[in-house]
């Protein structure tokens, strides 16, 4: 009888799995939105004192926002609202499967935002190249096939698209679902 009150319905371990990623995805939006990093000039994070930058969660939170910063810049915050998106989706049953496509998706899309704000901003907040080592390296890709200011950026937005329908395609059910319903609200009331 006890073995039998363990087993849990799918639903239940869905649930469980999208609170445990909600919960990291918290601490990954505390340590982001609370790093003590300043930009000064046009110097770089320090890696040597990385762990010695003021943060809400300590060493760790530093390390996380540090290296996110050097990586991509302020695209990092990309991070935290994917792992946000998955949770709801398992929250509300709705399956994280195709996890390789998915995990494709969200590398695509973190690298076109560092590509994006590389392009359009001079200097970031978490990091003097706003998109980091890795948008810094995709703008240099992107000049190498002289596509230019508007062409890069039309390739980096066809590409954050890209990512955002492999990493997260509840994102877009959701967004036609609640233009749908508008539209249909708009018909009845006309």
């Amino acid at each position: 009888p006890v073995r039998s009150t363990m087993n849990l319905s799918n639903e239940r371990k869905s649930e469980l799995v999208g609170l445990a990623i909600a919960c990291f995805t918290v601490i990954l939006f505390l340590a982001l939105v609370n790093d003590g990093y300043v930009v000064r000039d046009q110097s770089t994070r320090p890696l040597d004192g990385i762990l010695s930058v003021p943060n809400l969660l300590g060493p760790p939170g530093a390390l996380v926002a540090g290296l996110l910063g050097e990586l991509v810049g302020d695209a990092r915050h990309v991070t935290y609202s994917l792992t946000f998106i998955w949770a709801l989706m398992l929250i509300s049953h709705r399956p994280v499967d195709r996890l390789l496509p998915r995990l494709v998706g969200a590398s695509v899309l973190l690298v076109a935002v560092a590509a994006f704000l590389q392009l359009n901003l001079s200097i970031g907040i978490s990091n003097v190249h706003p998109g980091g080592a890795i948008g810094k390296f995709a703008v240099s890709v992107l000049a190498d096939y002289n596509f230019g200011i508007a062409g890069a950026n039309i390739v980096v937005c066809s590409m954050v698209l890209v990512g955002l329908l492999l990493a997260a395609e509840y994102l877009f059910v959701f967004l036609f679902e609640v233009a749908q319903y508008g539209v249909t609200r708009l018909s009845l009331g006309a």
